[in-house]
């Protein structure tokens, strides 16, 4: 006949194991946590895809600005990304001319450079710095705008014949009556030496204006 269990053997047998039995256990659930999260973060690596270098721009460029290497950093993205210049085109894109103003960061892509100026032929380009109203914020490139300068030459010389390029924005897309924005210009090269002493002076004054409107496209002689 079989003996029964006593309430002390049965307290023994149903005791917890000891620290010593739980260490094995303990360093098995560790490997396999260690394995788990170094898979995972190969899977996380894999399906975020390649990566591959693209030129971007370390510090601001004016248009028709030469490029330089100081000019062009690098930047990681995924090498499908669309419209940016590969890190290897740097020899290519320095000595180039940028087509707009470039802000420091921007990945470049190849509509921002050019092997020219892009100033026409017999033309020459300006910023004219002025009060920012409605009607120059919404000009647009190749409105015809004029020039008037005073001072310093003496007389009341006509406008000058002007052709907008580009407009620079107005800071946190509000007018106020004491904001300033730019306004690049194009000119007859001729008009050059006659504006370049009116900016010099402050005296230049630039308007927006109707067809017909009696301006000096020339300034020869």
């Amino acid at each position: 006949m079989s003996k029964l269990p006593t309430t002390s053997e049965a307290r023994t047998s149903a005791r917890l194991p000891s620290t010593r039995e739980r260490r094995p256990a303990l360093a098995a659930l560790a490997v396999i946590l260690i394995v788990g999260g170094a898979l995972l973060s190969g899977w996380i690596a894999m399906s975020s895809g390649d990566r591959a270098d693209f030129l971007k721009v370390e510090g601001e460029v004016a248009q028709g600005q030469r490029l330089t290497a100081g000019d062009l950093g690098t930047v990681s993205l995924p090498e499908g990304f669309d419209g940016g210049v590969p890190a290897g085109d740097r020899d290519a894109v320095v000595g180039q001319y940028a087509t707009a103003r470039l802000l420091d960061g921007t990945v470049l892509s190849p509509s921002m450079v050019a092997e020219s100026t892009g100033v026409g032929e017999g033309k020459a380009q300006f910023p004219i710095q002025t009060p920012a109203t409605r009607s120059l914020t919404e000009l647009r490139g190749g409105a015809p705008v004029g020039l008037y300068l005073s001072g310093g030459g003496g007389g009341a010389d006509r406008g000058i014949a002007a052709e907008v390029v580009q407009v620079g924005e107005v800071d946190g897309g509000a007018l106020s009556s004491s904001q300033e924005i730019t306004v690049l210009v194009s000119v007859d090269a001729s008009c050059g030496p006659r504006l370049a002493n009116a900016l010099a002076d402050d005296s230049v004054y630039l308007a927006t204006v109707g067809e017909g409107a009696d301006l000096d496209d020339t300034c020869g002689g």
